[in-house]
């Protein structure tokens, strides 16, 4: 290769660098927007924030509709659906706290456990207890309870149930901790609870926790999982499984009445007249009968057919995991591990633990009179 040959190479090189470096330079420069001077050191960070911005939408004012006529179809749907989702939080969320953290103590003056201001009013409105302060936030009992948590401490999970019963809980989330909004969120999922005998569900505050919207919805999804794994290890005809057969004849009939209905002008002459045919066979009459009023009728059919051999997931994993009383012990406190698993809970009450008592008894109550 010549000397002179090499020069061209060289300079055709560097001419194109210096044009790709141009174009890449004027790319940024639009992409950017042209930057206020810094020459004047009185503006703060977010003054130059406000000038960058304002000259950006001077040199470009429709920026933000062509970027969101960028944005793909199916990413509108879920930003208009979390929009939604947003909306509904405050209606959705608890409209009070779920723990009040009302001190009860016994005729002696020793802490029971925290309690409810509704289970609260209930004892001082029936007589069997007083406030102990102008604040109400301690109540002791006027009789003697014939079942005492803290003397029956016969093995660790006693112990630990003691502890979570008497200690405060904050009105967080037990997950992340935010606190603005809340959800009561079941650990063993409602519709399974709802199928256990009473003792594995009343007076049972430990396996319902509170979650911010984000969480619940992220356990809400692993729980909904676990469900569907469950259901699937122990159903066994498939058939039992479907809530609704679709009559496929009903369904046609609707569609193509709600098409007459919204769409005739713009259908072909020979799909107006199949779609017609159709209702009026149904239907059973003549065209001189096929009005507009007909053809609500026909847009209105239910096509689902209920399936009378349907068994609901709930019932087929209760019957499958829950049939004597050790089985269902094992059942929750696996749904608790599960949710400690997935979740990471990093703020769940004092004493909250897997392996926490999973039923309870209510004691009789004997009414007696308070010591002074």
């Amino acid at each position: 290769m010549s000397s002179s040959q090499s020069k061209i190479i060289v300079i055709g090189t560097t001419v194109a660098v210096a044009v790709a470096g141009t174009i890449y330079l004027t790319r940024l420069w639009h992409v950017n927007g042209p930057k206020p001077s810094r020459s004047s050191t009185h503006h703060d960070d977010k003054d130059e924030e406000k000038d960058e911005a304002a000259a950006r939408a001077a040199w470009y004012p429709n920026e933000a509709e062509e970027a969101e006529e960028e944005i793909p179809n199916h990413m509108k749907r879920e930003i208009y659906k979390e929009q939604r989702r947003q909306e509904k939080i405050p209606l959705l969320a608890m409209k009070k706290p779920m723990y009040d953290n009302i001190r009860m103590l016994d005729p002696q003056g020793v802490l029971l456990s925290t309690i409810s201001m509704k289970k609260a009013r209930w004892y001082v409105k029936k007589e069997l207890g007083l406030w102990k302060d102008e604040e109400k936030t301690t109540l002791q009992l006027l009789f003697e309870p014939s079942h005492r948590s803290n003397q029956s401490k016969k093995d660790k999970e006693d112990e630990q149930e003691q502890f979570f019963n008497k200690s405060i809980k904050d009105n967080i989330c037990v997950v992340c901790g935010k606190s603005d909004y809340f959800m009561r969120h079941y650990i063993v999922p409602y519709a399974c609870r709802s199928l256990l005998p009473d003792k594995f569900k009343m007076h049972m505050a430990h396996d319902v926790v509170i979650l911010c919207p984000d969480c619940h919805l992220e356990c809400k999804k692993l729980s909904t999982d676990r469900v569907k794994f469950l259901e699937k290890q122990c159903r066994g005809d498939p058939k039992t499984a479907i809530e609704h057969f679709t009559d496929k004849k009903l369904y046609r009939v609707k569609s193509v009445s709600l098409a007459l209905l919204k769409f005739r002008a713009k259908l072909p002459a020979d799909n107006i007249t199949e779609y017609e045919t159709r209702v009026k066979e149904h239907f059973q009459i003549s065209q001189e009968e096929l009005t507009e009023e007909i053809l609500k009728q026909g847009s209105q059919i239910d096509y689902d057919i209920p399936n009378t051999a349907f068994i609901p997931p709930s019932e087929v994993i209760v019957g499958a995991f829950c049939k004597d009383d050790e089985e269902i012990r094992a059942f929750v406190k696996a749904g608790r591990k599960h949710f400690v698993e997935t979740m990471e809970p990093q703020y769940l009450p004092a004493g909250w633990s897997v392996d926490s008592p999973v039923e309870c008894t209510k004691p009789e109550r004997k009414k007696v009179a308070a010591s002074e």
